[in-house]
């Protein structure tokens, strides 16, 4: 089962393509918009999203348009 809070955090990580900016937006870590997108990614086997430094953030095929 798909956790309702895990992709509440992912979809405003793509809404900002930020994981900083979600989290600040969300009122949670940094760490706890990763580990949450981790788990996320766990449940569905797959990669839905690519934080890179200094650039915004990329989704995977898997994590949208």
């Amino acid at each position: 089962m798909i956790d309702l809070r895990s992709l509440t955090v992912f979809v405003k990580v793509s809404e900002h393509r930020s994981f900083a900016k979600a989290a600040r937006d969300l009122g949670i870590t940094q760490s706890g918009v990763s580990n949450a997108v981790s788990r996320l990614e766990e449940r569905l086997g797959g990669t839905l999203a690519r934080p890179q430094l200094h650039r915004p953030l990329r989704r995977s095929g898997r994590g949208g348009h």
